[in-house]
């Protein structure tokens, strides 16, 4: 069986979690998909008797008891630099190292339990490219001089390596999950995605393409690719490392570049991509404030904020199927001051809930004693209210995949609105948003909005479009408890509904004293109000412009506008206006069960 096809089919979340890191994860109730961890050398003595292995037996089932799939970081040979290539070319050194890689692969099929995903070497693939250049070929690899058993015919390279590792794989289990590492500056040439203007043989398209044909012409069924947007958060990067801000920061360009050089790579291979050691800061709670264990970064948000769900989407056409939040830099292993770390879900700095100062904007108070201050927790719970599916193609063949389909089931989410919300907020159930306005510029097809009692400012104008298989949906979460009862702006309605496909449900719209005309106007195809209380229109003007409690309209081409079980009173002014009506009708659509009373001319 091929390992891809038992992984989640929808857009999956993990961490880098170690054995005794477990109850974090289980306790943050969220249903997280991945857990990963290191093997160094030395990873098959870490649990008795020595040199068992036994580690993998406890992790597996650990991981898989409770949920998750566990991910195997293999990072022994990049590990070991600068010896890295004369380790490959020794035959001894290779011969302990297959007979390791085998041990793994048997602790793993021991424990009888699937998906487990191992991830080859990080940085091993791309160093290997950047030294000896796109052939694989010239890179030499002890393989069948190793003298181990089964590799007599492999050659002695970097093709032969790759061979053996998925011989040795498919020799015990199949179905686990061998997964080849990518480096943006594997190609030697410098790419990076926040390179505002590369040259030529920098650029995304360029360097994915060499990195695709390197992995191709290694003739090694690899089941999936994984790949980092970085191994520090921007805040380390800039204050312990002394990098420029404009080139530890992503901007939206960086994070496309990145999206087109998975993709290029997605496209030239068929293999999918999983994004690993995301860094964990934020840009939102006061507990990151650049100093140690507690460094800023927008990664986390740019996928998981809830205003954001089209990155996800557009990282899923691109092929990624899921991303994995950790740590790189953790001390005393960290890069540039060893006694620096990143930040982290977990609470590795030892010293609670803090919230010190904002530095940046970031006002978001924390009551959890995560390094991050609790985004990471708290955004993937919301997340996985509403998990966005892959859409995935069937495998077409052991081990080769085609391509997402051209129009992916892109799933929905849920929005929250609330008079203690802030627009500057993710639109969480715990950190809504505060206006329905701004709720409504983000939805996509299938979202639904939420909208906790209280009053709202009306006077808006909302565009987007659902769809006749994933509509969108305002929902006042207690009938009438939504109050649109304020006017900031000047316009002449309510609420104006002019995308097609929408629900708005069991709200109140009180005009008095506004200048609206009309309370609830509908002119999208397909829109249905249903369950509302609009009442109060009473704007004193009596003119040929009219006026009404709900209108449906044809004025932007809408048809098909439903009215349904809504309660209309007290419209129009309070001398006789023959263009006022309680419910005016202007377009086709169904009209039943509505109770409209005190209209100034009629229903």
């Amino acid at each position: 069986m091929t390992g891809i096809s038992s992984l989640p089919n929808h857009f999956g979340l993990g961490l880098r979690s170690t054995l005794n890191e477990l109850s974090w994860m289980t306790s943050s109730g969220v249903p997280w998909n991945y857990r990963y961890q290191y093997l160094n050398v030395g990873w098959k003595d870490w649990v008795g008797p020595a040199g068992s292995g036994n580690f993998a037996v406890n992790y597996t089932n650990d991981s898989i008891n409770n949920g998750y799939i566990p991910v195997y970081d293999l990072y022994i040979l990049a590990g070991s630099s600068p010896n890295i290539f004369t380790n490959l070319a020794s035959t001894s050194y290779m011969a302990a190292y297959y007979a390791d890689f085998a041990l793994l692969m048997q602790k793993i099929t021991s424990t009888g339990k699937n998906p487990v995903i191992v991830h080859v070497e990080p940085d091993l693939w791309g160093f290997m490219q950047q030294v000896y250049g796109d052939n694989p070929a010239d890179i030499p690899v002890s393989v069948a001089s190793s003298g181990y058993t089964g590799l007599s015919g492999l050659p002695n390279n970097a093709i032969g390596f790759a061979r053996a590792l998925v011989q040795i794989k498919d020799s015990y289990d199949s179905s686990i999950v061998l997964a080849w590492h990518v480096n943006t500056w594997a190609a030697n040439n410098g790419y990076t995605p926040t390179l505002a203007n590369p040259a030529g043989y920098q650029t995304p398209e360029t360097t994915g393409d060499r990195i695709a044909t390197f992995y191709n012409a290694l003739g090694a069924s690899f089941d999936l690719m994984f790949c980092e947007a970085s191994d520090r958060d921007s805040g380390f990067a800039v204050v312990v490392c002394g990098t420029p801000s404009a080139d530890a920061w992503w901007t939206d360009a960086a994070f496309v570049s990145f999206r087109t050089f998975i993709g290029r790579i997605h496209s030239g291979t068929g293999r999918y991509f999983m994004m690993w050691q995301t860094p964990e800061g934020n840009t939102l709670y006061r507990t990151c404030n650049n100093t140690n264990f507690h460094y800023q970064d927008n990664r986390p948000e740019y996928f998981l904020l809830a205003a954001n769900t089209q990155h996800i989407r557009d990282y899923i056409s691109s092929g990624v199927i899921g991303i994995m939040f950790g740590v790189g830099q953790l001390s005393p292993y960290s890069q540039c001051d060893s006694s620096k770390s990143g930040s982290s879900h977990i609470d590795y700095a030892a010293d609670g809930i803090t919230n010190p100062a904002s530095i940046t904007g970031n006002n978001i108070v924390s009551a959890y004693p995560d390094d991050d201050g609790g985004f990471i927790r708290l955004a993937a719970a919301d997340y996985y209210v509403a998990p966005i599916p892959l859409g995935l193609a069937i495998p077409v063949g052991s081990g080769t995949y085609c391509c997402f389909s051209s129009s992916p089931n892109i799933g929905a989410h849920e929005y929250w609105v609330a008079p203690t919300g802030s627009d500057s907020y993710p639109g969480t159930q715990s950190l809504p948003f505060a206006s329905i306005s701004y709720a409504a510029s983000i939805v996509g097809p299938g979202d639904t909005v939420h909208v906790a009692p209280g009053s709202y400012a009306g006077g808006f104008i909302t565009t987007r479009s659902g769809t006749a298989a994933a509509r969108i949906r305002f929902v006042s979460d207690t009938k009438w408890g939504a109050k649109i009862n304020s006017n900031p702006t000047s316009h002449w309605a309510g609420w104006e509904s002019r995308g097609a496909y929408v629900d708005i449900e069991g709200f109140e719209i009180a005009g008095a004293g506004m200048v609206w005309r009309i309370g609830l106007y509908l002119t999208g195809s397909y829109n249905v109000a249903k369950n509302n209380y609009v009442h109060d229109i009473i704007n004193g003007t009596c003119d040929s412009a009219g006026g009404a409690g709900i209108e449906n309209d044809h004025f932007y081409g809408g048809t098909n506008i439903d009215i349904i079980n809504n309660v209309v009173a007290n419209i129009g002014p309070s001398t006789s206006c023959n263009t006022v009506q309680g419910i005016y009708i202007a377009t086709s659509g169904k009209i039943y069960n509505n109770l409209v009373y005190r209209v100034n001319y009629m229903a």
